[in-house]
């Protein structure tokens, strides 16, 4: 018996307001873990700053975070 294709081929796309909700959560996912982890809020501010400098590398090699749609491959 033959298997059968399931899902689609087509990239899942994003849009800017899921891209600005995905950031919102990393920066408050950074402040949560630097300050329940480390004790600081200062640590908490140096998370997120690490956090905002590997999204805003990732952009730069992604042709630039400004883009209508951003395309990422799906499962």
């Amino acid at each position: 018996m033959q298997g059968k294709a399931v899902g689609d081929e087509d990239a899942l796309v994003l849009r800017p307001l899921s891209i600005a909700v995905l950031d919102g959560l990393w920066v408050g996912s950074g402040i949560t873990v630097g300050i329940w982890v480390f004790g600081s809020l200062l640590w908490a501010v140096v998370v997120v700053l690490v956090c905002a400098g590997t999204h805003a590398v990732g952009c730069r090699t992604r042709g630039g975070g400004d883009a209508d749609r951003v395309e990422a491959t799906g499962p």
